[in-house]
C-alpha cells in the first residue's frame, strides 16, 4: 500500500474478514475500504490474503470517496 493510501482517525476505514465456507480451503481475505488520509477522503478500497506465498495489497476504486462520520456525546 503506497504512503498516499494509509487510514487514519477519526475518519477512519471500515475492514473486513471476508467469508469462508466449509472445506475451508481458500484463503483468507482482509478488505480495507475508505477513509482518510490527512483529512481527504479514500476512494478506494485494498484487499490482501495474508497467508499466500506473496502477500501483496491489491487496490480497486470506488465510485466515490467513502468516510464514517462515527460522534457520540458523553456525559
Amino acid at each position: 500500500m503506497s504512503s498516499q493510501a494509509g487510514r487514519t482517525y477519526p475518519m477512519e476505514g471500515a475492514s473486513v474478514l471476508m467469508p469462508q465456507h466449509a472445506p475451508y480451503t481458500n484463503p483468507i481475505t482482509v478488505l480495507v475500504c475508505g477513509g482518510s488520509n490527512f483529512g481527504v477522503a479514500l476512494d478506494n478500497c485494498v484487499s490482501m490474503q495474508p497467508e499466500s506465498a506473496n502477500p501483496t495489497w491489491v487496490i480497486e476504486r470506488m465510485v466515490r470517496p467513502l468516510i464514517s462520520h462515527v460522534m457520540r456525546s458523553i456525559h
